[in-house]
């Protein structure tokens, strides 16, 4: 069993349309050129090189890893100012306590954190709050985790967005989408944390999305959401107006 389809080269590796084992067209496939050996990210099947085809089978039938996380510390940080607080009001989060949001100590940045299974932060991201904020977004180093609202447990649905303030606006306003029949117990809000998916993030969003999907992407996201979409079964995306995102959604609707 070998790499199948068109293919590219990609540094010392070269990358294949097509899965042998899973049959997925994603390039999810690369293949050492110096070993001949190749693995699928989306399935995890691997073959050639010093894997055998039964090994390659074996690999491909075992539970797909698990991201550990372990607790990182925040920067030094404040509880949030007035006009932190009013950036926040104006994008309708009025408790943003709630959602763990303080202020960093050195510049005029909100702090967001990552939480993970058991409540410990396990990354973190800040943001501009002024409007001369340069760069908008500072972020961990490391890996980037899924970010997820309120627990990470599979639930009956997943609500997928592209970033925390869309998922904080989801959560909030359920109703604005249609979704105020829900009980937020049985539900996660997840935001990718961006326009490109990384792997470990598309590992994080197969363990979790288990249920029903809603897909709530703006136009510029919606292209690499669809790269995740297209793993998932019974996902279904509520097309946002262009140009508007979640939080614009909410603002018009309250």
């Amino acid at each position: 069993m070998t790499p199948i389809g068109p293919s590219r080269s990609s540094g010392n590796e070269t990358r294949y349309k097509y899965c042998p084992a899973c049959g997925r067209a994603g390039w999810t496939v690369s293949m050492n050129d110096d070993s001949g050996a190749w693995s699928c990210y989306a399935c995890e099947a691997g073959g050639g090189g010093m894997l055998t085809t039964h090994d390659a089978l074996r690999r491909s039938m075992q539970p797909r890893t698990v991201n550990k996380w372990n607790p990182v510390p925040l920067p030094a940080w404040e509880p949030l100012s007035r006009t932190a607080r009013k950036y926040l009001r104006d994008r309708n989060i009025h408790h943003p306590e709630k959602f763990g949001i303080v202020e960093t100590q050195e510049s005029t940045r909100l702090l967001i954190p990552y939480f993970g299974e058991i409540g410990q932060p396990i990354y973190w991201t800040t943001r501009a709050y002024m409007p001369d904020g340069r760069p908008k977004y500072v972020s961990a180093s490391g890996r980037k985790p899924l970010y997820v609202l309120p627990r990470w447990v599979p639930q009956k649905m997943t609500i997928i967005v592209e970033g925390p303030f869309d998922a904080m606006a989801v959560f909030n306003w359920p109703g604005a989408f249609g979704l105020d029949t829900l009980d937020e117990t049985c539900y996660n809000v997840v935001a990718l944390g961006g326009k490109q998916v990384t792997r470990t993030v598309s590992q994080d969003i197969r363990r979790l999305a288990l249920g029903d999907k809603i897909v709530m992407l703006d136009s510029d996201a919606l292209l690499n959401g669809m790269k995740i979409v297209s793993q998932l079964t019974n996902a279904t995306i509520h097309q946002l107006p262009r140009g508007t995102d979640p939080a614009d959604i909410v603002l018009g609707e309250t």
